[in-house]
Formats: structure tokens, sequence, C-alpha cells
């Protein structure tokens, strides 16, 4: 019996040996494992900055902020206006909260101009593009806006300041500064 006790002693402490290297190298695993999440976020947000990069050129910057202009200022009270769906998809939602914080009084100015028949047309005068960072640029657009009905329209020039962000594969507005021009 004391040979058989003795070999049940070594297999205990073989089985107790065995889970404790299971357990240290599960632990070994789980930090690889962790790691390797780590790399693959890494990765993910270094070819996002390559993208940003890749996009953060003049045409493609001038483009978005001069579309964002034309949707913003442009309207027509004999046509139904979506405006703010789409203007929605042009601005990072940080942007679009803080421009239009009091939606009430947007919505209430828009109806009042459709009642009266009002247009409102933009041609672009000028746009300047700077480069901030890698996902981050800054465009001036000179514009001249048309507003008025029954063929009376005034006109007056602005000039808009768009700070733009690189976000889901597309340049959106961040923060407008608009100044009238004299």
């Amino acid at each position: 019996m004391k040979k058989w006790g003795w070999i049940a002693v070594a297999a205990g402490i073989a089985l107790v040996a065995s889970i404790i290297m299971n357990l240290v190298f599960y632990d070994f695993w789980q930090q690889e494992k962790e790691k390797a999440a780590g790399y693959k976020k890494d990765l993910t947000e270094t070819e996002a900055t390559l993208e940003a990069v890749k996009q953060n050129k003049e045409n493609f910057v001038l483009k978005d902020g001069e579309t964002f202009i034309k949707e913003m200022f442009t309207f027509n009270s004999k046509k139904p206006s979506d405006a703010h769906k789409r203007l929605s998809k042009l601005m990072t939602k940080e942007g679009y909260a803080k421009l239009f914080r009091n939606n009430e009084n947007v919505e209430m100015e828009r109806s009042t101009l459709s009642e009266k028949g009002v247009i409102s047309d933009v041609k672009i005068k000028d746009s300047q593009y700077n480069k901030l960072t890698a996902d981050t640029a800054r465009v001036n657009i000179t514009f001249e806006r048309s507003l008025g009905s029954n063929g009376n329209m005034e006109k007056q020039v602005y000039q808009a300041t768009l700070a733009m962000k690189y976000q889901n594969g597309k340049w959106l507005v961040e923060s407008l500064k608009l100044n009238e021009l004299i």
C-alpha cells in the first residue's frame, strides 16, 4: 500500500501542478488577448487617421463646406423643406446641437417665412481652405445671399467660417461663425 500511496500523492501533486499551470497559462492568454484587442483598436484609429489625411485635401473639404452653406441658407417657401434632416447629415452631432439649440425658434421663423412666400438663394463668391490637423480643417466661404419675395430680392454678402472635422468617412461641420460683410 505504501507504493500506491506514494503514487497517489505524486499523481495528486501532478494534478495540482497541472491545474496551477493551466490557470497561469490562461491568465497569460487573457493578457495577450487584451493586448491584441488594444493593438486592433490602435490599428483602427491609425487607419482612420490615415484616411483623414488622404481626404484632407482642398477640393474635398471645400466641396462639403460649400454644400453646407447652400443647404443652410437656401430656402423656397413653395417647396416643403427637410433642411434640418439634411443639415444633420452635414454636421457633427455636437455641432448640430450647438447650432440648433433653440430649434423651436428656427422652425417658427421658417414657418413665418413660408407664409410670406419668401425665397432665399445662395451664390458662392470665394472659398478658402486651411488644414489644421490630419482630421480637422477650417473653411472660409464668402457668399451672396438673395432674400425676398415676389421678385423683390435683397442681396447681402456674408463670410462664413466653418470648423470641419473628418468623421465616419465624411467632412462634417463642427461650428459656424457668420459675419455680414458691408
